[in-house]
């Protein structure tokens, strides 16, 4: 497995992202990659000891979401594997 895969929770991204665009689109993994992020932000400013709103983009991990992003484009095309199979047995 590649070496940046394993460096945070990246896999439940991609997990994430596989799920939301295997029931919905891959519009709605890149929002839930986006939510995920902010909510990591969010965290992390809490952790801080700051306010849970101050925070910054510099705190966005852009390989967290680019594997939400991976696991949604998956996601898609198993979608749409299945509606062809089931348009094809008609």
């Amino acid at each position: 497995m590649c070496k940046w895969m394993e460096e945070s929770n990246r896999m439940y991204h991609v997990y994430v992202g596989f799920v939301s665009a295997l029931f919905g689109t891959i519009v709605g993994a890149i929002e839930v990659g986006l939510a995920m992020e902010a909510k990591d932000c969010h965290h992390d400013a809490a952790n801080a000891g700051r306010k849970p709103l101050d925070w910054t983009w510099r705190c966005f991990d852009w390989k967290d979401f680019a594997a939400t992003v991976v696991g949604g484009i998956f996601g898609q095309l198993v979608q749409l594997f299945v509606v062809l199979l089931i348009f094809i047995k008609r």
